[in-house]
């Protein structure tokens, strides 16, 4: 049965993920999309490199369930090509300017955001549209979309912590889909600096005035990324 297969994927794919992507791969002609979708989700446990091609030409498959399933994987394996495209996107969207003093003035850090244009050919088949959700227009639901597939590490190079940044963006106009999209990308990337970042924001009264209030899912999903210190 399918729920069988699944549980032989979990399996094997804790003790040998390329056997269990062999497997997926051995019978993907003949399963259903929907199966096919199924079994793209149990590859989660041990997600490598080797997995990339599988996943990639999956972006190309006719069923919406298994091109949004490879999708979510691709965002997870941050060496991926896929992340790769994601960090392209999203360099000619963002600048961040450090806080400076000058004299008695202080000028606050800021975080300059530009919206992504309408999604071209290449950004449908990685899963970008420009559609209208949770309070946001299009572009700004299509821009937290890729700062969630994009690397953590592309904040880097703006020599700036997390906190510092998460802070310059909640001044700034765009701070819903930047913070969802820091949410996603701690979560799926298991980022604990990052997790504990966003955490802290989120209980920030100053936070909670200007965001919709969190659900208890993705509040759990970053508690389960902290180390154990940073949980207690």
């Amino acid at each position: 049965t399918l729920e069988q297969r699944i549980q032989l994927l979990g399996l094997v794919r804790s003790e040998d993920p390329n056997v269990a992507r062999g497997l997926i791969e051995s019978t993907w002609q003949q399963d259903s999309p929907d199966d096919r979708a199924k079994f793209l989700e149990a590859m989660r446990p041990n997600l490598g490199p080797a997995d990339e091609s599988l996943l990639e030409s999956a972006l190309d498959d006719r069923k919406k369930s298994v091109r949004d399933a490879a999708a979510e994987l691709l965002a997870r394996s941050v060496e991926s090509a896929y992340a790769q495209r994601m960090t392209q996107r999203l360099a000619g969207l963002v600048a961040y300017s450090a806080p400076q003093t000058r004299l008695l003035r202080k000028k606050a850090a800021q975080l300059s955001v530009s919206l992504p244009a309408e999604p071209d050919t290449a950004a449908k088949r990685d899963g970008l549209v420009a559609k209208a959700r949770d309070g946001m227009g299009p572009q700004a639901a299509m821009l937290s979309d890729i700062v969630a597939a994009t690397p953590l590490a592309f904040w880097s190079q703006f020599n700036a912590a997390p906190s510092e940044l998460i802070s310059a963006a909640v001044a700034g106009d765009f701070a819903q889909p930047l913070l969802g999209g820091w949410l996603r990308a701690a979560t799926r990337q298991g980022s604990p600096g990052w997790a504990e970042a966003m955490l802290r924001a989120l209980i920030d009264p100053k936070v909670q005035k200007n965001l919709p209030t969190p659900d208890a899912q993705n509040i759990q999903a970053l508690i389960k990324v902290l180390t154990k210190d940073q949980a207690e």
